[in-house]
């Protein structure tokens, strides 16, 4: 299963790489929004199965937006994660650099995204979040695809193409926020059982806890920690080489039975 899920994530990083490597289309489509706008606001899309008629081209010139650089560390990361497992595509990067920094930081700072995204994920959760990434990919060359033809008939077949892989991304995501529920069910599990546990020291941490309050200079944080002093404003200690002010003597402490 290891090697399958690693052979999945070298093609879609290869796919990654070519994406980035490319510069994106004139008219790059918009993002998803994180909710969709009421019914009465929206007109309805086209039937299903029918052409979708391509937009007026526009005209505006393509202007990059600013990246971002990665630090001198991420950089390090991302290009010696490339040039064990791609070196060909290393030498490209490298090549790159020499030849238009300003697009290499964009090239870096695409393929640090998907590099984010596969790190710290566990092992039953990766496959899911490399497919679903994999179809956002086929899903972006199916629209480039789309816009670059004129033929209606092509336009159509594209369209079917995109909203199969659109269900299998909606899918793949599905997988992933089950994975996702189920260890935040087992972190639960498991804050339940040290909480438990903690129940039952009660009398120990609470005499733990007036010890250190009551030796402390002044209350604690919460946590058992000593925090700032409980001197009101002018009672701070003398400048050294003056007399020591007159007081009283301290009242000794309670016992922890009292």
């Amino acid at each position: 299963m290891f090697q399958r899920t690693s052979a999945v994530i070298a093609s879609v990083v290869l796919t990654v790489l070519a994406v980035a490597m490319a510069e994106p289309p004139a008219d790059p489509p918009a993002a998803e929004p994180t909710d969709p706008p009421a019914a009465t606001t929206q007109p309805a899309g086209p039937a299903e199965g029918a052409a979708v008629e391509p937009a007026e081209p526009s005209t505006r010139p393509h202007v990059h937006r600013p990246v971002k650089p990665l630090t001198a560390e991420q950089e390090k990361e991302l290009l010696e994660s490339v040039q064990r497992r791609f070196p060909r595509r290393y030498k490209e990067l490298t090549q790159l650099r020499k030849d238009n920094p300003e697009r290499y930081q964009r090239v870096l700072a695409r393929m640090w995204r998907w590099h984010e995204r596969w790190k710290y994920l566990p092992e039953e959760a990766r496959k899911a979040a490399v497919h679903r990434d994999e179809m956002k990919i086929q899903a972006y060359h199916l629209v480039r695809t789309w816009r670059q033809t004129s033929d209606r008939r092509k336009k159509r077949q594209i369209e079917r193409k995109l909203r199969k892989v659109l269900i299998e991304k909606f899918n793949a995501e599905q997988e992933l926020r089950e994975k996702r529920l189920a260890a935040m069910q087992r972190e639960i599990q498991t804050l339940r059982k040290e909480n438990a546990e903690r129940a039952k020291k009660r009398d120990q941490i609470v005499r733990e806890h007036l010890r250190r309050m009551l030796l402390a200079d002044g209350p604690d944080d919460g946590r058992g920690h000593p925090g700032r002093s409980d001197r009101p404003p002018g009672d701070s200690p003398p400048p050294a080489g003056s007399p020591a002010p007159t007081t009283q003597p301290a009242e000794p402490l309670p016992a922890a039975d009292e």
